[in-house]
């Protein structure tokens, strides 16, 4: 089966914590993310084709900002039997440039590599 991303994703090394705005509540951590779009790993199934706002809060300040808030749509949903998360794939909406910005200088920073540890 061909490879149909077209970007290439950072994992993080680190608990990332991702919160619903909607009431606040923890989603989940970030496993790996993109301009386009994240993977969050967290406790209950989430229903595909729902849109999300979420604060991702940076573990540091990037542009003097620790948090970002955006808008996805879940695409889909696996539950890891590893481990027990259920890891969610997140296309992200109408991201603005300034936020492009700030997930390419978040990606690139040392808790980030190309492969999953």
């Amino acid at each position: 089966m061909a490879e149909r991303r077209k970007l290439k994703r950072r994992y993080t090394s680190e608990y990332v914590n991702i919160f619903d705005e909607s009431g606040g509540d923890l989603a989940g951590h970030l496993d790996n993310i993109t301009t386009e779009g994240m993977m969050i790993a967290g406790n209950k199934p989430v229903e595909p084709g729902k849109n999300y706002k979420f604060r991702v809060i940076f573990p540091f300040k990037v542009d003097d900002r620790k948090h970002i808030v955006l808008s996805a749509t879940s695409m889909w949903c696996n539950q890891d039997d590893s481990n027990g998360f259920c890891e969610t794939g997140y296309k992200f909406q109408s991201v603005s440039f300034d936020i492009i910005d700030r997930i390419q200088k978040f990606a690139r920073e040392s808790i980030f590599s190309d492969e999953r540890k």
